[in-house]
């Protein structure tokens, strides 16, 4: 990706080595301020900084909007000849759980001058690993993912049920998933409409009531990897089969 701006007699180029990039990677590229004049520019403090920021906030153009993570400078008190070009190198390594991109937010690159920079949005996308296990739930049970968004814990998917009968009164699934010390914490919330079925000698009154299911699963590598890049499909298959055993219907009706 690319981005750039005259500010004044200095233009400012940003360039980086990929279009997007997975939690816990990290994102390279280059800075590039060049005096277009034919004076000497002091460049006081300018560089390039990784910062998250709410779209909202950043549309508005709000003071504030970019919430600094990382940063990268120039030397301090930069003097630029006529026409000279000076290129800054960056790196910035994401956090294994650095909030991803959706709705709302975004991680963003700033650049130029301290006090006057642009910005360029940046795609972070889930850790291919948890892409993974939402897979095995659309392939293996037919629940559908719906949405995908950043929070505080993780990254949180949000599925909508299938129609079956095995599965009949969840709603919704939602599963959160991060990595903490390479160890995968999945954080299993079912949404449940329960039928409760009152019998007398006059009438059969089935009624219902919502009903929260929580389940948490924390695997290390050893169990849900057989390679550093092949998923344990059977042991994951098997610990997710023993959580949807527990929501079944049967669970679901009282006499």
């Amino acid at each position: 990706m690319k981005g750039n701006f005259n500010q004044n007699d200095l233009f400012w180029e940003i360039e980086t080595n990929g279009e997007q990039w997975e939690q816990g990677q990290t994102v390279t590229g280059s800075l590039s301020v060049t005096n277009l004049g034919t004076k000497v520019v002091k460049i006081a403090a300018g560089g390039v900084n990784l910062a998250s920021a709410d779209f909202k906030k950043v549309f508005a153009g709000k003071s504030g909007a970019f919430a600094i993570n990382q940063k990268a400078q120039f030397p301090s008190n930069l003097n630029l000849k006529a026409k000279q070009k000076e290129l800054l190198p960056f790196e910035f390594k994401l956090d294994i759980n650095a909030a991803i991109s959706d709705k709302k937010s975004s991680y963003y690159l700033t650049y130029g001058n301290d006090d006057d920079q642009k910005h360029l949005q940046l795609l972070i996308t889930p850790k291919s690993l948890f892409l993974k296990v939402v897979e095995l739930l659309e392939n293996f049970y037919r629940f559908k993912c719906v949405e995908t968004k950043g929070v505080k814990e993780g990254v949180e998917f949000k599925f909508k049920a299938p129609v079956s009968k095995d599965l009949a009164g969840v709603e919704t699934l939602s599963l959160i998933q991060k990595l903490e010390e390479n160890i995968l914490c999945l954080d299993f919330t079912f949404d449940i409409n329960k039928i409760d079925l009152f019998v007398n000698t006059n009438s059969t009154k089935p009624t219902t009531r919502k009903e929260i299911k929580n389940f948490n699963l924390k695997l290390n590598p050893k169990e849900y990897l057989y390679t550093r890049d092949i998923l344990n499909q059977e042991f994951l298959l098997k610990k997710l089969e023993e959580i949807i055993a527990q929501i079944k219907v049967k669970g679901f009706f009282q006499k």
